[in-house]
């Protein structure tokens, strides 16, 4: 799998992030981080090469490992209200936000 790293903007879109950032005044549930600087983080990682590229999903989203960082995957379906996971979506590539992901997921 290759994935072209320049496709994705290096700038986090404010509004779509803010959906995730516990708190944010877009936030609305749903999985979160806890603050932005984290979504900046993963970016960065995925830019710098060091977050491990784990897949795309069915809707081109990125996924990527990124260790050291925390966000939750909320899903109350699967009974996750809040679980920890270092795995994250990168979702847009002109406007792209970062979203936590399940810690499980496979390609």
């Amino acid at each position: 799998m290759t994935i072209d790293r320049s496709a994705v903007n290096r700038s986090i879109s404010a509004q779509r992030q803010g959906r995730h950032v516990l708190g944010a005044r877009q936030y609305r549930g749903g999985s979160y981080f806890n603050s932005a600087s984290d979504a900046r983080r993963v970016l960065d990682a995925f830019h710098s090469g060091t977050a491990e590229v784990l897949g795309v999903t069915g809707r081109n989203h990125i996924v990527v490992r990124v260790r050291g960082v925390t966000g939750y995957n909320v899903n109350h379906l699967a009974g996750f209200p809040n679980q920890a996971t270092d795995v994250f979506l990168i979702k847009g590539t002109r406007s792209p936000s970062v979203v936590p992901h399940n810690p499980a997921w496979r390609p």
